[in-house]
C-alpha cells in the first residue's frame, strides 16, 4: 500500500503543478484561503493514515476491507498530491509577491 501510495501522490503532484497556477487564479483572491485549500488534503491524508492504522485491530469490519482501504488511501494520496501541487505553485508566487515592489 505504501508504494500506491507514494505513486499516487507523486503523479498527482506532478500533473497537478501543470494546473496549479490557473486553479490559484481562478478561484482564490487571497492568500490564506489558497494556503487553507492547499493544506487541508494533507489533513486528509493523515486522517486516513490514522484509519487505516485503527484497521489493523479491526480486520472484520467493512471499513477495514484491504479494498476500501486501498482505494482510500489512493485517493487520499491524489487529493493530498494534488494540494501540494498547489503549495508548491503558491510558494513561489507569494514570494515573488513579496519581494516585488508595488
Amino acid at each position: 500500500m505504501g508504494m500506491i501510495s507514494v505513486a499516487a501522490f507523486f503523479m498527482a503532484s506532478a500533473i497537478g503543478t501543470l494546473y496549479a497556477p490557473w486553479f490559484s487564479r481562478a478561484y482564490f483572491s487571497k492568500y490564506s484561503m489558497k494556503f487553507l485549500a492547499a493544506a487541508l488534503p494533507h489533513v486528509l491524508l493523515i486522517l486516513t493514515g490514522v484509519l487505516a492504522s485503527a484497521c489493523s485491530e479491526n480486520e472484520g469490519n467493512i471499513a477495514c476491507s484491504a479494498f476500501s482501504l486501498y482505494t482510500l488511501v489512493s485517493i487520499s494520496s491524489i487529493a493530498c498530491g494534488l494540494g501540494n501541487a498547489l503549495l508548491w505553485v503558491l510558494q513561489g508566487a507569494y514570494i515573488t509577491d513579496c519581494t516585488s515592489p508595488t
